[in-house]
């Protein structure tokens, strides 16, 4: 009797041949004027227009300037450390960044994910770090909704014998398990 094969058709995971972001595009929104987005602006530095080039008709209109094109294209010494939006988009290529003004609005990231989905995260009054902590949790995330985790382990294939635990098996003189037997 000769030996068939099933024939099926293999479902494509991520993480199996090759990790892809969910992340698709980032928008990073921040305010000139606003005391909350200090941190933002400090974030964005290079990259952000003077504020006279800015004006509430031309939100989308405004070239973003190269870093040898700021003003302050000078770094100080405390500032060469700090996190940036160019070393954030060195560190994730597959994810296409904007950077544009929110006039008189608080500073927020908005993710948009493989699967439709919209985040928007608000990083008011945060520095630096706390920004781009934030934009990394953004960055890794699935886009799904979070749910509550009933169970520790998620499976395709549930175990019908459940989870081990040493302190099952087989009963010592004393009626407790193997684990108990020798006190």
């Amino acid at each position: 009797m000769p030996v068939r094969s099933l024939r099926k058709v293999s479902r494509g995971q991520n993480g199996v041949a090759g990790f892809m972001l969910q992340c698709l595009k980032m928008d990073f929104h921040y305010c000139d004027w606003a005391g909350s987005s200090r941190g933002m602006n400090a974030f964005l530095a290079p990259n952000l227009p003077p504020p006279s080039a800015v004006s509430p008709g031309t939100l989308s209109s405004t070239p973003a300037l190269l870093p040898s094109q700021h003003p302050s294209s000078t770094p100080s010494p405390s500032s060469r450390n700090a996190p940036s939006i160019h070393a954030f988009a060195s560190l994730h290529p597959s994810i296409s960044i904007t950077i544009s003004p929110r006039p008189t609005l608080h500073p927020i990231i908005r993710a948009t994910y493989a699967n439709g989905r919209q985040k928007v995260v608000c990083v008011r009054n945060m520095t630096p770090r706390e920004i781009q902590q934030k934009a990394e949790l953004v960055a890794w995330n699935s886009g799904e909704k979070n749910r509550r985790t009933k169970k520790p382990v998620r499976s395709a294939n549930e175990s019908v014998r459940g989870v081990w635990a040493p302190y099952f098996g087989k009963v010592g003189r004393d009626g407790r398990g193997d684990v108990m037997a020798g006190r």
